[in-house]
């Protein structure tokens, strides 16, 4: 039984895999996209069906966060949180020094 990923002695990467298989799905007829590009017409199916496979369950899951990521998240809020409070305490300062000066 021979590798799934060659055919004819030709390794296909996974970019070339997808540009023939959107040309399918952008309507090129099939047989002819095979005889193109050297394989058989069962394979050009089998990649589209593995292509729209991933797709969906690429849009089924939503992607979980890391716990650093949410960490981080959190603390970026809190830097901001606080950056906001220093700003506003900074112009209070500068608003009574106004004051004492008049």
């Amino acid at each position: 039984m021979s590798d799934p990923g060659f055919e004819n002695g030709t390794r296909w990467t996974a970019k070339r895999k997808i540009e023939v298989v959107l040309e399918l799905l952008r309507g090129a007829e099939a047989a002819q996209l095979a005889r193109e590009n050297g394989i058989s017409q069962s394979r050009l199916f089998g990649w589209r069906d593995r292509f729209l496979e991933g797709g969906k369950v690429g849009l089924k899951f939503k992607r979980k966060k890391d716990p650093k990521e949410k960490e981080i998240g959190r603390l970026e809020r809190k830097v901001g949180q606080l950056t906001l409070q220093v700003e506003i305490l900074q112009e209070v300062a500068r608003l009574k020094k106004t004051r004492q000066l008049d």
